[in-house]
């Protein structure tokens, strides 16, 4: 059973390309989105307005998801509705992270790369029942199957052009920069660059959905932790020869050469 309600969405992410990708495929579905790029934008906003729902980034800058949703909860801030909704955008799946969400006050969660499926199950869920059925899709892609994900977000962005192209060319625009941050950082063997720098290509191949990254992007992000970098090097070489397949393909799509 599908809702088939409009809701008034609070979209708190840092990631410009993901905003603009979510948003327009929520309003596809009739929702009405304000943006946000940080916590303490999140908790102004609540302050003087009433939202349905808040789809919040836990790696943002100024103040965390983790840090805003127990001031929203603990009614620290004075928000007007401290038991607001909240399904919290996550690069990480682990059981113990899943109960640390559970345990501040966040209601649902999803994983990066967003599939937008996902996504509207995950709210559907929360405005048909009571009764929320916290779990996560997994989904394994394999990294030849990048063409399909991209065609996907073609059919969900509902023939519209401009968007499309708007955002393959900032996907072009962002990719060199982010993919030569990673590599200096694999360089430099900064272990906390390079769990970020990957966690910003995820953002990166999330904003058009392009699910055949996430498990490389993850993979970076576990082997920093684990202090791997034997491991990162390996990983850097599928990833870049990865993200030079993808743009090679945007480009042919877009007409450039």
């Amino acid at each position: 059973m599908e809702s088939k309600q409009s809701l008034n969405i609070l979209l708190a992410e840092d990631d410009f390309l993901n905003c603009m990708s979510l948003k327009q495929l929520l309003e596809k579905k009739g929702h009405r989105i304000t943006l946000v790029s940080n916590g303490l934008d999140v908790l102004n906003e609540l302050k003087n307005k009433t939202f349905d729902l808040i789809l919040m980034d836990i790696q943002m800058p100024k103040m965390d998801g983790i840090e805003t949703t127990k001031q929203i909860r603990n009614n620290m801030a004075g928000v007007l509705n401290p038991q607001i909704p909240i399904i919290a955008i996550t690069a990480y799946t682990m059981e113990d992270n899943q109960n640390k969400l559970f345990n501040i006050g966040i209601t649902d969660y999803i994983s990066k790369p967003i599939h937008i499926d996902v996504l509207n199950r995950t709210i559907d869920k929360l405005f048909i029942s009571n009764n929320i059925n916290r779990h996560h899709d997994f989904i394994i892609v394999k990294n030849e199957d990048y063409i399909k994900d991209i065609n996907k977000f073609i059919t969900d962005a509902n023939g519209n052009e401009l968007f499309i192209k708007d955002l393959f060319k900032s996907f072009l625009k962002h990719s060199d920069e982010r993919i030569n941050r990673l590599k200096k950082a694999i360089l430099n063997k900064d272990l906390k660059e390079i769990t970020f720098a990957s966690h910003k290509i995820t953002g990166l191949f999330s904003s058009i959905r392009i699910m055949s990254a996430t498990s490389l992007c993850k993979s970076f992000e576990k082997a920093s932790r684990d202090e791997d970098l034997e491991t990162c090097e390996k990983l850097f070489e599928i990833l870049y020869n990865l993200l030079d397949q993808i743009n090679t393909y945007i480009k042919s799509y877009i007409g450039e050469k």
